[in-house]
């Protein structure tokens, strides 16, 4: 017979026993059903406002009435571009010179329609900027404005395709891209005093800015403006026509896997041919680790999207449930988001009903986290079913699009707010960085502030095999990350959600500037601290008032709002001597 002493000995020896047979055999989907979205935390920030103290700067004059698509494209691009700068601007058709100081930008190539010659190179030499935003003209009239333009020999038209961005004018080291963007350019010979911001082959110049006596210009060499991809230029153009220039910008990088975790077997055949295992095996045992090990040395938030939603049912008992679970439980442990997106392609009878099934499969792991953005990946999607959606997923407030889609069979978009919902695009992706995708981060990095940048893990599986294949393109994707995220590491890594919060507090701001030759103004109204803004200026600053800053390059700083006032003050004094 025990003792009461050894009972109570063989109590707690079993009592430990069986915790730790609970612990070690605790089913995972009770562990991750305490996972919540830091997004359902989200609410109405703090705004603060501030007015202005110095002369408020010149608004934005935008002259002529296009009198060809192109045109049409470079001014709709232009007034969208300037609206996201947060700067005033007013539109005419003729301009003379009593027009006042106003900053002036031809959209039209035919400059002698909009004004007289003369009364231009005037209003330039007296103190005057203006950009010229669609092209030089190649009638010989108008070699009257080479001097002002800078010009000192005029060549043909040329296309060009390569794109060089030249160091200090953007917010990215010097690169040149090879088949960038092809535009027809004149060749030209330029006086050395013009600063060359964009090259394109045998260097011939594409953007450039010179001071000319009191005034000074801008040029863009082509009709880069056409496409909204290339408000970067635009940017970069205006900022060194202005010399002392802040922009406010969203200050983030999100990176998007897309149709990962994978949910069904559909991609197995060319897995098989490719790597010589299934795709979920493929996805779960090598590229999930490389991807989450990519993410720490990038330092990167990843945000993923589990398609559920597609013209075929959801069926719960085919799906791929243990890669499911260990992957976006690995996604949350890494300060990842989980989102879901859909293939809209042929999709035409999506019912509530079928909805209804996706969420009650994920909630199946994760009872309390709550998705709060969509991403239609493949085709477009329509009123109804995002009104379903939403009638399912009442948290939904996120509408990822693409950026640059034709808006006919894919949905595309802009960073902004409609009818409360965030729209966030995604402005690069896949696994390359050259070309149009690695022009186009450039641009975007100077024009928002931003990465956006997704890959698709059902591209890996997709023919030709050369071009999808993983074995091949995991170089690609070395690349990529070192040139798109270890070159911007003054931003901030978000995932979708947080990155959406900063664009609703960006879309509702508004700034009104007081440039003087030794310091910049600035007054802000509903502004959220912390608010990033990018500042461009040729001399270099001293001293920042009311926020914090960093230099990012010779030109380039970010700068951090603490208050709604700020004020930027110049190192005159070191730039006159050359320091």
């Amino acid at each position: 017979m025990f003792s009461r002493k050894r009972l109570a000995y063989i109590l707690i020896i079993i009592l430990i026993f069986s915790l730790l047979f609970f612990l070690f055999n605790l089913d995972h989907a009770f562990l991750r059903s305490q996972a919540t979205n830091p997004a359902d935390q989200y609410g109405i920030a703090e705004t603060l406002n501030a007015s202005l103290n110095g002369e408020a700067d010149a608004d934005v004059l935008l002259i002529g009435t296009p009198q060809n698509p192109v045109e049409t494209r470079i001014r709709d691009n232009l007034r969208f571009t300037l609206a996201q700068l947060k700067l005033r601007f007013s539109e005419v058709e003729t301009v003379s010179d009593d027009a006042g100081p106003a900053l002036r930008i031809y959209v039209v190539q035919d400059i002698q329609s909009v004004t007289d010659l003369e009364e231009l190179a005037t209003f330039i030499t007296d103190g005057g900027q203006a950009l010229f935003a669609a092209g030089i003209p190649t009638a010989s009239v108008y070699r009257y404005l080479d001097p002002v333009w800078g010009i000192l020999e005029r060549g043909s038209l040329t296309t060009t395709q390569d794109v060089t961005f030249n160091e200090g004018f953007f917010p990215y080291p010097a690169v040149t891209i090879p088949n960038a963007y092809p535009t027809s350019a004149l060749n030209v010979r330029l006086n050395e005093a013009c600063d060359i911001l964009v090259e394109g082959d045998q260097a011939i110049p594409l953007v450039w800015a010179q001071s000319y006596r009191q005034g000074r210009i801008a040029v863009i060499n082509g009709t880069f403006l056409e496409t909204k991809g290339s408000a970067g230029l635009f940017v970069a153009a205006l900022n060194a026509l202005r010399e002392h220039a802040i922009l406010p910008i969203l200050g983030t990088k999100t990176v998007f896997l897309d149709a990962i975790p994978p949910l069904f077997d559909g991609n197995d055949d060319n897995s098989f041919e490719y790597y010589g295992r299934s795709a979920e095996s493929f996805v779960r045992d090598k590229l999930w680790s490389i991807l989450i090990q990519t993410g720490t040395l990038m330092d990167l938030k990843f945000t993923t999207s589990f398609m559920a939603i597609d013209k075929l049912k959801f069926d719960a008992q085919n799906a791929n449930q243990q890669t499911f679970s260990t992957i976006t439980q690995d996604v949350l442990r890494h300060g990842g988001e989980i989102t879901l997106s859909g293939n809209h392609v042929e999709l035409s009878d999506l019912s509530v009903e079928r909805i209804q099934q996706t969420k009650t499969f994920f909630e199946s792991f994760f009872p309390n986290y709550r998705l709060h953005a969509y991403y239609p990946l493949y085709g477009k999607i329509d009123a109804t079913q995002l009104d379903r959606l939403r009638s399912v997923y009442p948290t939904l407030d996120t509408l990822r699009y693409l950026y640059d889609g034709d808006g006919i069979t894919q949905s595309s978009g802009d960073y902004g707010v409609e009818d409360g919902l965030v729209t966030f695009p995604t402005t690069t992706y896949g696994y390359v960085a050259e070309g149009k995708q690695l022009y186009t981060m450039v641009s975007m990095l100077t024009m928002y502030g931003a990465i956006s940048h997704s890959f698709d893990i059902n591209a890996l599986f997709t023919v030709p095999s050369n071009e999808s294949n993983w074995n091949t393109l995991n170089r690609s994707f070395d690349t990529l990350t070192q040139t798109y995220f270890a070159q911007t590491r003054w931003l901030k890594p978000m995932t979708v959600s947080a990155a959406a919060q900063i664009v609703r507090h960006w879309d509702e701001l508004n700034i009104s500037t007081s440039t003087q030759s030794d310091h910049l103004e600035m007054a802000c109204t509903d502004l959220v601290i912390g608010q990033a803004f990018l500042v461009y200026s040729a001399t270099p600053i001293s001293k920042v008032e009311g926020a914090t800053y960093t230099r990012i390059n010779d030109r380039y700083y970010l700068i951090e709002a603490q208050a709604a006032s700020i004020v930027i003050h110049y190192d005159v004094a070191s730039d006159r001597q050359g320091g």
